[in-house]
């Protein structure tokens, strides 16, 4: 049998949703707990923290950067050949870094593309 928190979990929130630490009654299950953060520096961070480009030129490297390891990514992903296709070896590589969506320093260049207050580094983002 489940605890009493889990099973009103699942019939309120169709066990999905945790409740956060704080609001939390205190016979709250550890399973029915959101997971507390990351301790900054313990590896178990979703995403590195972001080392801001500061200069355009610094935003320039990071686009070659981007723009190349994307390259060889497509490459590799290009050259599996046919008996070794699977999702590891095709789609899983081209769901991480260094691709669009996933990739630290996109994220880091759009976000100055729309905040920074230089108006050189918004261009070169």
């Amino acid at each position: 049998e489940g605890c009493p928190c889990c099973e009103e979990r699942i019939a309120k929130r169709g066990g999905y949703s945790y409740i956060a630490r704080t609001a939390a009654p205190p016979e709250t299950c550890d399973d029915c707990l959101l997971p507390p953060p990351p301790v900054p520096g313990s590896g178990g961070e979703v995403l590195p923290p972001f080392q801001w480009p500061r200069t355009v030129e610094a935003i320039e490297a990071d686009q070659q950067k981007v723009v190349a390891d994307t390259k060889a990514c497509w490459d590799a992903v290009a050259a599996v050949p046919d008996g070794e296709l699977s999702f590891d070896t095709v789609i899983k590589p081209l769901m991480e870094v260094p691709n669009y969506k996933t990739n630290p320093l996109v994220c880091q260049a759009k976000h100055l593309q729309h905040c920074s207050t230089d108006a050189a580094l918004r261009e070169a983002a």
